[in-house]
């Protein structure tokens, strides 16, 4: 049986109004008090307990002690965990959804699965503060005559008993107020909390007093709500009796639009049904003698998976309240001469009144409460489950004295909504220090350092961490992956470059390459590929080349139409013939560097005594063809350098780029500078004859180096190009990583001749004199730029350990990091550990720790990165690798972000996928085997589907290892097509089954 509460529900919330032609963030209490809410995100980064506790003692409580020892100010923090994060995800996704869709992507399937697995380990987390300064805030007479002038023009309107008060406000503790808001503000960032004031929506929406409605009425209230606003409705009802009470053509008090209906309380006071919730209250009636950080609370909560709010108050005491303890402590010391109680009660009170002195402190009246509740549709059993594991989390939380049952429970529910209430009035309250109180406030929560980002993740907390690729937060955009095998790298790169192609804003695909050792890349190309329309799917490709001229590239190809290269070209060429030319001369850099500059000086067109390259009819058939289709005359003593300028001046791009592959110089060109007298004579002769015995060697050796270029991407944006057949990886001879070096810089330079390069370098390029020509190249280059400015790029090398102690590489990376930020590149490393990348670590924004096998390791990332010892804890606590049991669970990931100011965040994300993404993405070996065999069979959708529903734990190693050990195989059948035959059997028997049915 239940009882009505009282009906005017409005009784339990204070708030009267605010004005809606201010863009002040302020409400009005009945009472006249300024109340402004503040949202808190959490810590900046990974911060240990006990230095937590120092700043929150040192700084926060140091400052706020000066603001609360005046009389009028309140706070009250509200800390809520749920599992309501439906909206919060829905609208990641949606954004996802739409990206997607803009780019004819087919990724329904995929977010709705994505959806699900975030929402099985999301947990929504809201810190509300509301700051409260009451009238005794401001100067008394100045109030005394706001208030008599208020109720002046009170009198004069009409009996209005149930309308807004439009008098509510006291302009006098504006000032007062806004600057406790700024005090308060100003302790956060110095502790290093981030926090916003919640301020009016532009639309005249107020999501400050939502937040409050969705305290009580979540699912009836959307971030958006709109009150409404002080003064004549347009569409009053009608009235059903005649009397003086106009209420009825205004709007309604603040207080009853937040709270619309009544509340039920059950006859034991353990059950609230207000709206479509239940709730049950708790209220502490003594704080435990020892104060403990709010985590711990959490983490004892976290254990129950239930819904949960607890909110703590902190009221400045009045003069009034000061001076009745000094006079109890008073009597306490008289009365102590007779009775021990009575002096221990003395000697608190002692306590209390040299708080009250101290310049650094102030003692506040403070209550804590909490609330837990039932969604609509679940169990009552579960209401009483969830009020017990709350009371029993209290009081394990310290020694505290907690009730079930408070005196009135709907004021203890209303309470625990940090704006609610200007007082709380449900329990007397407890005296405390500010100092104290500070360690108990649940501030220490790490927050996500993105609001948005391509990818969506969840903290180990269940707090969604999204992770945004080129954030303008970062100054450069160098990306650092430091795994062992077996720890998810692979999996987190392919689901990063998945969501960056699919999910990144505009309609065309990003420009993207994956420099990868193996197949492990071939997943995400496959996937995006299918997604794509057929008439799309050339703009991902996955190649896998070779030591030979077939897959020829020539280092020193340049942007099309110059005759001379960049700067940033001329640091590749640099670097990838110090790489080439093992020779330890304190010379050789200014060789090389007269080199290119001499070999193209030779092979240039604009040059007195120049060898331009000529036309020879066998090289290429094709240009020969489309020469003869433009009408272009070719003869022997037809320069390629013709050609490019006339396929140019056709607006025939594609053309003139080939042309110009055979007008560049190539390797063998060097020969002929290095012969020249000047060259001997400047650097001697010794030297020279060394460095021809080594560009021969470089000759024979690479023949995909030495020739003109030919490897072929086409209209390709995402390529993955496998060096698995080009690299050498059983031994880390110098030899060999040189050799690694230089297949590395070769897929460099074929990204970048895709990508690099904004409308700047325009002014630096050697084109004709000739006006006409010279415009056509300009008109080329601004429509180029113009094209890929827009569009991110990504370039990634996978296992960067494999370039060994060759440091050329890194002048290239840092040098494209540095240039490339003009035109959105992002540069991506992956490695074993963090000293493979060679120094870069000081250089990258971004540093992503997915494993720490040892101590040692641990110790050498914290020294390497500057981390802390609660890094290190976290580290040692949660990133270990994925579950080998349910690689569906995901790994963790530790995650470093550098900001502009020197800054470091750092983060914990958990990187869990859906089972159809999963299987699409995997990289180990007999999976692979499995799914590409499926994908022969059906198509890319439907394979998935059959993986998911045959293996919904992401894997198939355990039955391909049954198989292999229990079935004999027949000559030519492999175990991948033994797997997928029991695969579709069972598609089939469950299909069977259906019909059946």
């Amino acid at each position: 049986m239940t009882t009505m509460a009282n009906r005017h529900a409005d009784q339990f919330c204070d708030l009267s109004g605010f004005d809606p032609n201010s863009a002040r963030p302020v409400l009005f209490a009945h009472d006249g008090s300024d109340i402004t809410l503040i949202e808190i995100k959490g810590a900046r980064s990974i911060i240990s307990e006990n230095d937590f506790a120092d700043r929150m003692i040192d700084t926060f409580a140091a400052e706020m002690a000066q603001v609360m020892k005046a009389p009028g100010h309140n706070i009250v923090v509200s800390f809520e965990s749920s599992y309501n994060a439906e909206a919060e995800v829905d609208g990641h996704l949606e954004r996802q959804r739409h990206n997607a869709e803009l780019k004819q992507l087919r990724v329904a399937g995929i977010l709705d699965e994505t959806r699900n697995v975030i929402l099985r380990r999301a947990v929504s987390e809201r810190l509300i503060v509301a700051l409260i300064s009451r009238p005794q805030a401001g100067q008394q007479r100045e109030i005394m005559a706001q208030k008599k002038a208020n109720d002046q023009a009170r009198s004069e309107l009409p009996a209005m008993r149930a309308a807004m008060d439009p008098y509510a406000e006291l302009p006098g503790l504006e000032g007062p107020h806004m600057a406790f808001v700024q005090s308060f503000m100003s302790a956060l960032s110095r502790v290093g909390i981030i926090a916003s004031v919640v301020t009016p929506g532009e639309d005249g929406s107020r999501p400050d007093i939502a937040k409050i409605r969705q305290g009580i009425f979540f699912h009836e209230t959307p971030n958006d709500w709109k009150p409404h606003e002080p003064g004549a409705v347009k569409y009053p009802p009608i009235k059903t009796s005649f009397d003086s009470d106009v209420s009825d053509f205004f709007a309604p008090p603040l207080a009853m639009q937040v709270l619309s209906s009544a509340p039920v309380v059950s006859q034991d006071m353990r059950r609230i049904t207000w709206g479509p919730r239940s709730f049950a209250v708790c209220q502490v009636l003594r704080y435990p003698k020892n104060l403990r950080p709010f985590n711990h609370l959490v983490e004892r909560l976290r254990a129950a998976q239930m819904p949960y709010r607890v909110a703590i108050s902190l009221e400045s005491l009045n003069n009034g309240d000061k001076t009745s303890i000094r006079i109890r402590q008073v009597a306490a010391q008289l009365l102590g001469i007779f009775d021990g109680t009575t002096k221990l009660l003395g000697k608190n009170l002692q306590l209390v009144t040299d708080a009250l002195g101290s310049d650094t402190e102030a003692v506040v009246k403070t209550n804590l409460s909490a609330a837990t509740w039932i969604e609509p549709g679940e169990p009552e059993e579960k209401l009483r489950s969830r009020a017990s594991a709350l009371l029993v989390g209290l009081q394990s939380w310290g020694d505290c004295t907690v009730t079930d049952s408070p005196a009135s429970p709907v004021r203890t529910l209303a309470e625990t909504v940090a704006g609610m209430n200007a007082t709380t009035q449900s329990w007397r309250g407890t005296l405390a220090p500010v100092s104290d109180l500070s360690l108990v406030l649940p501030f220490h929560r790490t927050a996500p350092v993105f609001e948005t980002g391509d990818s969506l993740f969840t903290s180990v907390e269940g707090k969604l961490t999204p992770h945004r690729a080129f954030a303008p937060e970062l100054p450069a955009w160098l990306t650092l992956v430091s795994a062992g095998t077996g720890s998810g790298k692979s999996v987190l790169m392919n689901r990063m470059n998945f969501d960056l192609a699919a999910y990144r804003p505009g309609s065309e695909l990003p420009f993207m390459m994956v420099a990868d050792v193996g197949v492990s890349s071939s997943g995400c190309m496959n996937l995006l590929s299918a997604l794509l329309p057929e008439e799309r799917r050339r703009e991902v490709i996955y190649m896998r080349p070779k030591n030979t001229a077939e897959y020829a590239v020539n280092l020193f190809d340049i942007s099309p139409g110059s005759r001379h290269p960049l700067d940033r070209e001329k640091v590749f060429q640099k670097n990838f013939l110090l790489t080439a030319i093992p020779m330890d001369h304190e010379l050789l850099p200014q060789l090389m560097t007269r080199v290119i500059d001499r070999v193209y000086e030779i092979k240039s067109d604009l040059s007195v005594d120049s060898n331009a390259n000529r036309w020879q009819v066998n090289i290429d058939p094709q240009l020969n063809e489309a020469a003869k289709a433009a009408g272009i005359k070719l003869t022997d003593r037809t320069r390629y350098w013709t050609l490019v300028d006339e396929f140019m001046l056709r607006g025939n791009y594609e053309m003139a780029i080939r042309a110009q592959r055979y007008a560049v110089p190539r390797i063998k060109d060097i020969a002929t500078v290095i012969a020249e007298p000047q060259i001997k004579d400047d650097f001697g002769e010794d030297m020279i004859r060394n460095v021809q015995r080594h560009l021969e060697a470089l000759e024979s050796s690479y023949p995909m180096f030495t020739n003109y270029t030919s490897i072929e991407t086409g209209s390709a944006r995402i390529m993955a190009i496998d060096l698995q057949d080009v690299l050498t990886v059983s031994s880390m001879t110098d030899e060999a990583a040189r050799k690694n070096t230089l297949m590395f810089l070769m897929t460099r330079q074929v990204f970048m001749s895709k990508i690099a390069g904004d409308k700047d370098d325009i002014r630096a390029m050697s084109f004709p004199d000739d006006p006409e020509i010279r415009q056509a190249y300009e008109r080329y280059w601004l429509q180029t730029f113009q094209t890929i400015a827009e569009t991110p790029k990504r370039m990634v090398m996978d296992e960067y350990h494999l370039t060994g102690t060759i440091d050329t590489i890194n002048d290239v990376v840092w040098h494209d990091c540095r240039t490339g930020r003009k035109w959105n590149l992002e540069v991506a490393l992956v490695s074993q550990e963090l000293a493979d990348f060679k120094g870069l670590t000081s250089q990258a924004t971004t540093i992503m720790i997915l494993n720490s096998d040892s101590q040692a390791a641990r110790k050498a990332i914290l020294e390497e990165l500057g981390g802390n010892p609660a890094v290190d804890k976290a580290l040692q606590r949660y990133v270990n690798g994925p579950d080998k049991s349910d690689p569906s669970k995901g790994a963790n990931v530790l995650a470093m972000y550098k900001l502009r100011n020197d800054e470091k965040r750092w983060v914990i994300f958990n990187n869990a996928l859906g089972i159809r993404l999963l299987w699409a993405l995997s990289t180990k070996s007999e999976d692979r085997a499995v799914r590409d065999e499926l994908y022969s069979r059906v198509p890319l959708d439907r394979a998935l589907d059959l993986l998911a529903k045959r293996f919904p734990e992401g894997t198939a190693i355990g039955r391909w290892e049954e198989v292999s050990r229990q079935q004999r195989r027949s000559a030519g059948t492999s175990i991948a097509k033994l797997v997928a035959d029991e695969i579709m059997q069972y598609e089939m028997s469950n299909l069977m089954k259906v019909a059946a049915e």
